[in-house]
């Protein structure tokens, strides 16, 4: 059997493994020590991208075809929202999504920093 390789996590704290599963990679941040917010780290990385061809080539290693569509989905609720033309009724019926969807974007859009909001505006209406 091979040696432990985390040396900061005991075998004790792995749950049973089952013959034939694997454990999925523990957190670690870009430097390989455990990372206590990934999603930071994640963030961090996408930072370094420098182009567009980089970043869509990234997001093909992270995302699957189904989460591109779901965010290119919120994507145009949430422009669509900001852009204060269409109901939410016109906004399903147009990019022929749900109006939960809508609704998780609407409320999504009231509780972020007003000045994003505003940032957002004017970048998306040019």
């Amino acid at each position: 059997m091979a040696e432990w390789p985390i040396a900061s996590v005991s075998k004790a704290e792995v749950p049973a493994m089952v013959p034939g599963v694997q454990i999925p990679p523990l957190p670690f941040n870009m430097r390989g020590v455990m990372s206590k917010d990934p999603w930071r780290d994640f963030l961090a990385l996408i930072l370094q991208i420098k182009t567009k061809d980089e970043l869509s080539a990234f997001c093909d290693l992270f995302l699957t075809i189904e989460e591109k569509e779901t965010l290119a989905s919120r994507f145009l609720i949430v422009k669509a929202l900001l852009d204060e033309k269409l109901t939410q009724r016109e906004i399903s019926e147009k990019f022929k999504v749900s109006i939960a969807q809508i609704t998780r974007g609407s409320n999504a859009l009231k509780i972020i920093d007003p000045k994003l909001k505003a940032h957002l505006v004017k970048i998306l209406s040019e």
